[in-house]
């Protein structure tokens, strides 16, 4: 049996992996597509000299998983500070309003 599928699967992994950790997330979703043609094309049961491909191809594929759970968690802490901010200017936008107001009052006599 060939193991030429086993080492696309690889190469994939290894190219997933690299997008993940350079943030190249367009790319990625392509590339995870790709995966799963490989994948389909696989046999039901692997040749046992396909396992230290699998094995190179799972290791890779965590890593990327890792690097992908990292930027989303770094994201998640961004909008929360963005949210933070938000709030901040919505709290400086009613101080101003109501010193407009009273301002106004003052005027009005």
């Amino acid at each position: 049996m060939s193991l030429a599928p086993y080492e696309a699967l690889v190469a994939l992994a290894e190219q997933e992996r690299t997008f993940a950790l350079d943030g190249r997330w367009s790319e990625l979703s392509d590339l995870l597509d790709r995966r799963a043609t490989v994948m389909d094309a696989l046999p039901a049961a692997d040749p046992a000299a396909a396992r230290p491909l699998l094995e190179r191809a799972l290791a890779a594929h965590a890593q990327a998983h890792a690097a992908m759970g990292t930027a989303r968690a770094t994201l998640i802490a961004e909008l929360g500070g963005a949210g933070q901010t938000r709030a901040g200017v919505a709290g400086y936008r009613s101080a101003a309003g109501a010193q407009a107001a009273a301002t106004a009052a003052d005027y009005r006599g």
